[in-house]
């Protein structure tokens, strides 16, 4: 009779392990649906993101490149200055040469104010 009450007892406790299982993998399936969905909703907004960054970036890139060309052509505006600030030059120019240079930036500004 014993060993009848032990079985049963053991056979109890079994079918209550079981039914504590099944109940633990059935919330983790649903926690894995869960997550599988959240997964799809932030590739599908990366995805996104990452098209926006990369517009992003290529903007900036062409401003960039936009910049540096204005820069480079209003560079003959500024050679003057730059001459001046590294000193006079070594050989001593007549007033005619320089009249002449000065005409050249001139004109050059002029140019640069009708664009």
């Amino acid at each position: 009779m014993i060993i009848e009450v032990c079985v049963a007892v053991s056979t109890i406790a079994f079918v209550i392990l079981v039914i504590f299982l099944i109940m633990t993998l059935r919330n983790s399936c649903a926690t894995l649906k869960k997550t599988k969905n959240t997964l799809t909703k932030v590739e599908g907004e990366l995805k996104e993101i990452s098209a926006e960054s990369l517009t992003l970036l290529k903007n900036v890139n062409d401003l960039t490149v936009d910049i540096k060309e204005k820069s480079e052509a209003l560079n003959f505006l500024f050679d003057p200055l730059l001459k001046l600030s590294h000193g006079k030059s070594h050989k001593a120019k007549n007033s005619y040469e320089k009249l002449t240079e000065v005409i050249n930036y001139v004109a050059d500004a002029v140019i640069l104010l009708k664009k």
